[in-house]
């Protein structure tokens, strides 16, 4: 094994490290459905995962956003966080 992990490491290529930004969105997945379709289409650039949870009797989704453009995560985080003001993120 660790002949094939010396052989393979030299021939894989880097690239800029994917990074990710999450929001906690306290309402059902079908309630932030419609935006977060739109959202997306915005930021075709973006990997969006829409992650629904029920914790202590509040049910809700959390978002996570993907990319390699810190700047674009942070746009495509800020745009959702306003169509929720006052939702805990």
């Amino acid at each position: 094994f660790e002949a094939m992990v010396a052989w393979l490491l030299p021939q894989l290529a880097g690239g800029r490290p994917v990074q990710s930004r999450s929001l906690r969105i306290e309402r059902p997945e079908g309630e932030v459905a419609g935006p977060l379709a739109a959202l997306a289409g915005r930021y075709s650039d973006l990997s969006i995962g829409s992650y629904p949870f029920s914790q202590d009797g509040v049910y809700g989704t959390n978002i996570v956003f993907r990319g390699q453009e810190p700047e674009r995560l942070e746009e495509a985080l800020a745009e959702l966080a306003a169509l929720y003001p006052g939702v805990p993120g």
